[in-house]
């Protein structure tokens, strides 16, 4: 039983961490994890001296 609990708490622990990182309907980053994202990588790149491309997509009312 006490494996049971320990194992649905780091379920959710897991879960509510990705929250603040994902959009909860799509399951892709959001914005405040691509700009993290895009800042590590802005820093990886002038250490390592190395070019940086970004390709941006707007797709506001996208429909398949």
């Amino acid at each position: 039983m006490h494996k049971i609990i320990h194992k649905a708490i780091n379920f959710l622990c897991v879960t509510v961490a990705g929250l603040d990182q994902h959009d909860s309907l799509t399951g892709l980053p959001n914005a405040a994890t691509i700009r993290r994202r895009l800042s590590q990588s802005l820093r990886t790149a002038k250490v390592k001296k190395q070019p940086l491309a970004v390709i941006i997509a707007d797709i506001d009312r996208f429909k398949i």
